[in-house]
């Protein structure tokens, strides 16, 4: 009866660890069906709109939705002026206004300008690019800021924080949002024109 009763516990750990990993992918699954949706629906509006602060207005909106993030900021990157102007906010009740500026000098993102590279930090304490206190403001000590280009030129820097999940931003939410910010990429070319022909009329 015990060697019937232990084999019997071991079943039921065993089927009970099975139904968890199930869980588990079906979650996965279910995640990665909303970022294909996600990505649909953005490229949908991108398509429609020659306004370079709605495109990555609706990118934002969908890039914090599938990472999770609660806050967000958009930066449009002024280079003969070493600034960026501040384009959309989200998620801070005193957070920065629209039309702003920021000198990038001085600014954690000017590393994504540089480097034309995502900057994913999972520590700002500790990691050796940064190395300051967190703003309890944000969240976690972890953000992802996203470098958009146009034709090999950073144009825009798309940053996250203070996921839903108290988790830290990972090379997941890197890839995923590489390729929203790739799907429009097009999109925000045309825009770009559009602008500059608007301009010089």
């Amino acid at each position: 009866m015990q060697k019937d009763t232990a084999e019997l516990h071991e079943i039921t750990v065993s089927f009970n660890n099975l139904i968890e990993k199930f869980r588990d992918t079906n979650r996965e699954l279910q995640h990665r069906v909303f970022e294909l949706f996600a990505i649909k629906e953005l490229t949908e509006i991108a398509s429609k709109s020659l306004d370079i602060d709605d495109i990555l207005n609706s990118l934002m909106e969908k890039a914090m939705a599938v990472t999770k993030a609660q806050i967000g900021s958009l930066y449009m990157v002024e280079s003969e002026k070493k600034r960026f102007r501040v384009i959309a906010s989200r998620g801070l009740k005193t957070g920065l206004k629209k039309d702003s500026y920021i000198n990038i000098n001085e600014s954690l993102e000017q590393f994504v300008v540089s480097d034309k590279k995502p900057l994913l930090v999972q520590n700002i304490e500790t990691d050796s690019r940064t190395k300051k206190p967190n703003d309890p403001k944000y969240g976690p000590p972890s953000f992802l800021s996203m470098p958009i280009l146009v034709r090999d030129d950073v144009i825009a820097v798309l940053n996250l924080s203070h996921k839903e999940t108290k988790q830290v931003f990972d090379s997941k939410d890197e890839h995923i949002l590489s390729i929203m910010i790739g799907e429009i990429g097009f999109a925000l070319e045309n825009a770009q024109l559009h602008s500059q022909a608007v301009e010089h009329t």
